[in-house]
C-alpha cells in the first residue's frame, strides 16, 4: 500500500512525497534493472546542455511533472525526456500495486523506477487537488503524459477542456503508426503537441543493453529466434490476432474479432516452438496490464514473453531475432528503424483495404505481407490454411538478406511518419518545450539561444523542425470502407 506523508500547510501547492512507491524495489527481479535512466554519463556537450537547461528552468520557474499514471507507454515515450529536462515523477495517490481503473494506475506501473536510477525524492503522490494547485501556481508548470486521449488523461486530475489549467497538461505521442488505416485509434495522429517523439533515444538504447543481454541468456543457442510483436484489439476489425483483447472487447466482437486469424497465429507459434525455434512474444502493454501474462503462458507454452517493464524495446528484440512477425503498431516502426536488416513478416486482415492504401503503409517492398482475414481472403477455406500460410511466410523469409534498397525503403517509411531522427530527440524536445514557455520574456529567450547553440554541437536537426503529418487515406476506396469510417 502506498504510504501517505502529510506535509505542513506551508507547502502551498500540497506536494506529497511517496517513498513507498520506490521503497522495496531494490530487491526486485534483475529483469527490471535496465541501467540509469535518470542521470547516466553522457558526452560533454550533452552534459553541458542538461546543466544549462536545468539552470534555465530553475531561474524562470519551469517545473515539469512526468505523469506515469497511464499505460506502459511512459517507459519509451515519456521518461526518456527526464534526463534531459529533470522534473518530478507524478504517481496517483489512490493507486495500489493491484488497482486498475483506466487512467488512474496501470497495475504495477511504478515497477522499475528505483532500479532505473530514479530516487525517492523524484516522486510526487498526486491527487486532483495537488495537481491543480501545482498547475495554477505558474503557467510555466506543466504535466506531461503519454498515451490516451488528452481529455481522458486530464480527467483523472479533475481537469476539463476549456477550463484553466487544462492547457498545461500536454499529451505526447505514444507511437505513431498505421492503425488509422485499419479502423484503430486515429487520435494518435494528433498527439505530441508538435514535439519530437522520443522513442529512438540513443541515451536510453545504451541504458537498455543489460536488459537485452538478460533476454539473450534465456534463448537456446543454435536455434533460430522468432519475435512476435502483438497489437491490441481496439475495434473488431483491428489487425490484432494474438491478443485476447481488452476485458469485454473480444466478447463483443465474436467471430468477426478474434475468430479469424487468432487460432492460426496460436497454432503457428506453437508449431515453431515444437520444431526447434526460440519464440519471443511481446504483448501490447495494455494486454499485460489488463489480462496479465499467465493467460498467454497457458495459451503458448514454451514461448518466452517479453515484459515491457523490463525496459527492452521492440527494436532491441528485433536486433537479436532471425525474423520478426509483426502486427501493425508503433513497435513495428521501432523495428524498421532500429533493426532495418531483420526480415519481417507483416500480418494484416483486410486485403481490399491494403490494395487501396499500399503506397501509404508497410508493404511488400519492405516485408512479406500475409493476410489472415476471413476465409474468403485466404487461399483455400480449410481452417488450417491461415496457419499454414503464416508458417510458409516464416520459412521463406527466415534467413533472407534484406538488401540496401529494402533498408532504404524501410527507413524512408519511418521518416514519412516520424520525420528525421538522430537519437537526440529528447534534447530537442527539452529546448522546444522551454521555447514555448518564454511568454515574451527576452531574458529567457536569450538564454535559450545559448542552449540551442549547445544543442547544435551534437544534433544536426533544428529545434523548430516541422514534424510530418502521417499520411491519411483520401481516396474513394478508403472513404467507402467501413473500417476507415469507424476511425
Amino acid at each position: 500500500m502506498v504510504q501517505r506523508v502529510l506535509l505542513a500547510a506551508a507547502f502551498s501547492i500540497g506536494l506529497v512525497s511517496v517513498p513507498a512507491v520506490l521503497a522495496s524495489r531494490g530487491d526486485r527481479d534483475a529483469a527490471y534493472s535496465t541501467g540509469d535512466w535518470r542521470n547516466a554519463s553522457v558526452d560533454e556537450e550533452q552534459r553541458r546542455f542538461v546543466a544549462l537547461a536545468s539552470r534555465i528552468a530553475d531561474r524562470f520557474g519551469v517545473e515539469i511533472w512526468y505523469d506515469v499514471c497511464s499505460h506502459g507507454y511512459v517507459w519509451e515515450h515519456l521518461l526518456p525526456i527526464f534526463h534531459a529536462l529533470p522534473g518530478r515523477i507524478l504517481a496517483a495517490a489512490s493507486a495500489t500495486e493491484r488497482s486498475w481503473p483506466p487512467g488512474l494506475s496501470s497495475g504495477r506501473q511504478q515497477d522499475g523506477l528505483l532500479t532505473r536510477g530514479f530516487r525517492e525524492g523524484d516522486v510526487v503522490e498526486g491527487t486532483p487537488e495537488v495537481v491543480q494547485a501545482f498547475l495554477r501556481t505558474s503557467r510555466r508548470h506543466l504535466v506531461l503524459a503519454a498515451g490516451g486521449i488528452r481529455d481522458w488523461m486530464a480527467e483523472k486530475w479533475g481537469l476539463r477542456r476549456g477550463v484553466t489549467p487544462f492547457e498545461q497538461l500536454w499529451t505526447l505521442s505514444h507511437g505513431i503508426d498505421e492503425g488509422h488505416f485499419w479502423g484503430d485509434d486515429a487520435s494518435k495522429l494528433s498527439h505530441g503537441a508538435g514535439l519530437p517523439p522520443v522513442l529512438f533515444s540513443r541515451y536510453l538504447r545504451k541504458q537498455r543493453s543489460g536488459a537485452v543481454e538478460a533476454l539473450m541468456s534465456r534463448l537456446t543457442p543454435g536455434m533460430p529466434t522468432v519475435v512476435y510483436l502483438a497489437s491490441i484489439l481496439n475495434q473488431c476489425h483491428s489487425p490484432a490476432f494474438l491478443t485476447l483483447g481488452p476485458v469485454g472487447v473480444a466478447a463483443q466482437c465474436g467471430s468477426s474479432g478474434r475468430g479469424h486469424g487468432h487460432r492460426a497465429v496460436v497454432a503457428a507459434l506453437r508449431h515453431l516452438v515444437r520444431t526447434g525455434h526460440n519464440v519471443v512474444v511481446r504483448l501490447h502493454p495494455q494486454d499485460i496490464e489488463e489480462r496479465g501474462l499467465e493467460a498467454y503462458r497457458a495459451l503458448l507454452p514454451g514461448c518466452l514473453f517479453d515484459d515491457y517493464r523490463a525496459g527492452r524495446s521492440a527494436g532491441d528484440l528485433a536486433g537479436v531475432a532471425d525474423i520478426v512477425v509483426a502486427e501493425p503498431s508503433g513497435s513495428t516502426f521501432a523495428v524498421l528503424h532500429d533493426a532495418p536488416k531483420t526480415p519481417i513478416v507483416y500480418l494484416l486482415r483486410d486485403r481490399e483495404m491494403y490494395g487501396c492504401v499500399k503506397d501509404k503503409v508497410l508493404n511488400e517492398s519492405m516485408a512479406d505481407v500475409v493476410f489472415l482475414g476471413p476465409p474468403a481472403q485466404v487461399a483455400g477455406n480449410r481452417s488450417s490454411a491461415p496457419a499454414a500460410a503464416l508458417l510458409r511466410a516464416v520459412r521463406r523469409t527466415m534467413g533472407t538478406t534484406v538488401g540496401d534498397q529494402q533498408v532504404q525503403a524501410r527507413l524512408s517509411h519511418v521518416r514519412r511518419y516520424y520525420g528525421d531522427i538522430d537519437g537526440f530527440e529528447e534534447y530537442r524536445f527539452a529546448a522546444a518545450l522551454l521555447r514555448r514557455l518564454v511568454f515574451g520574456d527576452r531574458t529567457m529567450a536569450r538564454a535559450l539561444v545559448e542552449l540551442e547553440g549547445l544543442l547544435a554541437r551534437f544534433s544536426v536537426l533544428p529545434v523548430d523542425q516541422e514534424l510530418p503529418q502521417p499520411p491519411i487515406c483520401d481516396t474513394p476506396c478508403c472513404r467507402e470502407d467501413k473500417a476507415f469510417k469507424s476511425s
